[in-house]
């Protein structure tokens, strides 16, 4: 070998040393990932569960509007004590319907935060898994040499 030769097979070195690193830094960063869409996954899993066990409510601002109109009934007309007893009653039945619904609409909302999270993550190991072919190709293209 000369030294034309020999510069040519040490930058073919360094080369494939510089890629190889880099593609230990992408299996660092894919292993990562992958252990965060599964928390993310088994996140998902309970707060699937939360959702359903949460039931299946109205909007809470509906609630809350259903609850001003009883409220605005009870202020502007006159009922007997009893009548106005049972809209009262009404009303905190609504109060305690609306602490549910607004549990059960955090829990779906927390849901999708979660499946966006997810998705996310997934488009990130997609990229991972793309530069890591990429890598691989170029490290084999150098091997050719």
């Amino acid at each position: 070998m000369n030294t034309g030769e020999l510069m040519d097979y040490e930058a073919l070195l360094s080369q494939m040393a510089g890629l190889k690193a880099e593609k230990e830094q992408v299996f660092s960063g894919i292993n990562a990932e992958v252990a965060k869409t599964r928390a993310i996954r088994l996140q998902l899993a309970k707060l699937r569960l939360a959702t359903r066990q949460a039931g299946d409510f109205p909007q809470p601002r509906e609630i809350e509007a259903r609850m001003e109109q009883l409220e605005f009934r009870i202020a502007t007309t006159a009922y007997t004590p009893s009548a106005e007893k049972a809209l009262l009653k009404e009303i905190e039945k609504e109060r305690r319907t609306l602490n549910a619904a607004k549990q059960a609409y955090q829990s779906r909302l927390e849901f999708q935060q979660k499946r966006k999270e997810l998705h996310e993550t997934e488009a990130v190991l997609k990229a991972l898994d793309s530069r890591l072919l990429s890598l691989r190709t170029q490290m084999a293209e150098l091997h050719k040499q």
